[in-house]
């Protein structure tokens, strides 16, 4: 580290002495070493009157360096590699991170080929096991419960699909027994389920399965405004629905 101003620099390897794990970076990237940069004048910790440059050992050209401060969020620095170090030039000297991407993708609900992508091809590869034509170890598995309702069956296809169509109130992985009226999933029946049926009707929205059995909330086997309105009726306690609220039978 340089500067032009008549004082000791100091930088520390801290990487032992922190939650490496604790500092916020992306998940594709991991903390591979932490350092304190420091000045000291007179026997007086100070920052540099002007900018100092900075080179970082890193182990590739990919590195990134990131600053941290006390409650660990990071803002990532703009660097130049040259000859394995990340050279930058700073005003304000404290702690640096530097970071690797990581080698591992992140493993993610519903991706089931573990290309680290999401798509229709993991939907065609659950209908595919589903059909016997392809067969799933057991890691495949547990990301193929993309309902995350402890079964692999073609719900879970259909779920995936809505969630690559980004349909309102679809997350993958996270499961609540449902019940009726129960329209987004969160375990309860409120005002945000009767504006999310209706939506969803406007929508031409595919009601299959699960999703049938919690929308037709008059049970007429349709599924349409007056269902929606039924709810909002329910809630302000214009009428009672006594279906709205059951939980619903799963079909083995």
């Amino acid at each position: 580290m340089t500067s032009r101003d008549e004082a000791e620099i100091t930088i520390a390897n801290i990487t032992k002495d922190i939650a490496v794990l604790q500092i916020n970076v992306p998940s594709t990237e991991l903390v591979s070493a932490v350092y304190n940069l420091a000045m000291i004048k007179n026997g007086t910790t100070v920052q540099p009157i002007g900018p100092v440059t900075v080179k970082l050992p890193v182990a590739s050209e990919k590195s990134k360096v990131y600053t941290i401060d006390v409650n660990g969020s990071t803002v990532e620095i703009k660097t130049l590699y040259s000859e394995g170090y990340l050279v930058f030039d700073t005003a304000t000297l404290g702690t640096f991170a530097v970071v690797e991407l990581s080698t591992e993708p992140e493993v993610q609900i519903g991706d089931v080929n573990l290309d680290g992508e999401i798509t229709i091809t993991d939907v065609t590869a659950i209908q595919r096991h589903l059909a016997d034509i392809e067969k799933f170890n057991d890691e495949q598995l547990a990301l193929a419960d993309t309902n995350g309702d402890g079964h692999l069956d073609i719900s879970d296809a259909t779920h995936l699909q809505k969630y690559i169509a980004k349909f309102d109130g679809v997350v993958l992985g996270k499961y609540i027994e449902r019940i009726v009226g129960d329209v987004n999933g969160d375990g309860e029946v409120t005002i945000d389920d009767a504006e999310l049926l209706i939506k969803r009707v406007n929508t031409n929205y595919e009601f299959v399965d699960l999703d049938y059995k919690i929308s037709d909330i008059n049970q007429d086997g349709k599924i349409n405004a007056i269902d929606a309105l039924t709810i909002t009726k329910h809630l302000n306690g214009d009428i009672i629905n006594e279906n709205i609220g059951k939980p619903i039978i799963r079909n083995e």
